[in-house]
Order: C-alpha cells, then sequence, then structure tokens
C-alpha cells in the first residue's frame, strides 16, 4: 500500500501523533526565525558598515571583525539545543530537572562574571590579548573537564 501523507513514519507506516507534528514545526519555526535575524544582522551591518567607516574612521577591517563576530554569536543558537539538551539524554529521569538547573545557573553565573573579568583583566593590560587568552583557557578547561566527565562515562556505561 502506497504512502499517502507526509504524517506517517517508519516501515509499520505508524501515523505521527499531532503533539509531535506540532513539535516537527516548532523545531522548523525556530531553526527558521534564526536564519532570519542572522540575515537581519548582515542587512544592519551591511547599512551601517559605510556609517562606521566614514562617522567614526573604522576601517574596513575593522567593520568586517564586527560582522564576524556579530555572526558568529547568532550562530551560537544552533548549539545551544545541543547543549541543553544533553542533560536529558544523559541523566536519570528523576534527576533531569535538577541537572538542567544547575546547567542553567552554571552559565548565568559565567555570564555574570564575564563582563567583570574582562573589564578587570583590559584595565590591568591595556588590551584584549589577556581577556581573550584567559577566555580561550577557561574554554579549553571546562571543554576538556566536561568532555572527559560526560564523554568518558557514556562510553564505560554504553560499552
Amino acid at each position: 500500500m502506497p504512502r499517502s501523507s507526509c504524517l506517517e513514519q517508519g516501515d509499520d507506516s505508524a501515523p505521527v501523533s499531532p503533539a509531535s507534528l506540532a513539535y516537527r514545526w516548532n523545531i522548523l519555526l525556530l531553526l527558521a526565525s534564526s536564519q532570519a535575524i542572522a540575515y537581519i544582522d548582515r542587512v544592519n551591518l551591511a547599512v551601517v558598515g559605510p556609517h562606521l567607516i566614514t562617522v567614526y574612521h573604522y576601517t574596513p577591517v575593522q567593520v568586517g571583525a564586527i560582522a564576524f563576530l556579530t555572526l558568529s554569536v547568532a550562530s551560537v543558537s544552533f548549539s545551544t539545543a545541543a547543549v541543553n539538551s544533553m542533560p536529558i539524554d544523559v541523566a536519570p529521569p528523576h534527576i533531569v530537572s535538577s541537572l538542567v538547573s544547575l546547567q542553567n545557573f552554571g552559565g548565568n553565573v559565567g555570564g555574570s562574571f564575564a563582563p567583570l573579568v574582562t573589564g578587570l583583566l583590559i584595565s590591568s593590560s591595556g588590551d584584549f590579548t589577556v581577556p581573550l587568552l584567559v577566555a580561550a583557557g577557561v574554554a579549553l578547561v571546562f571543554g576538556c573537564g566536561s568532555y572527559g566527565l560526560i564523554v568518558g562515562n557514556l562510553d564505560r556505561e554504553l560499552s
């Protein structure tokens, strides 16, 4: 029997539930809106770029750096969903909410102290080199640490 609808999935032709279909449309809407935001950022930079060059005497290289930094910050939203869903996939069901809360708390603490630490480092060194190196070091330590703690345990548990 041929499939007559995109609402069917799998080899058994079981229909997709309305909640699952709504969830898929929400994901599609979020992806489309993040692309729209990235497009608006590019358009705004194209409009503001000549103004930055003439009024504030920025060089085209500086305007390009601003554009790439803006696009990189806008594209962080693509990884946010995967990072935020990790506790849901990894943790036992009875502690998922606690782990998600701890993850959000840690992100908010880092977001709260980052401007303060960056400002202190810039005022002591006079340029952005030291804050960027500190940020890279912190990302490396936490990235390697979380990889070792989470993925290492998953490999042992799944083996």
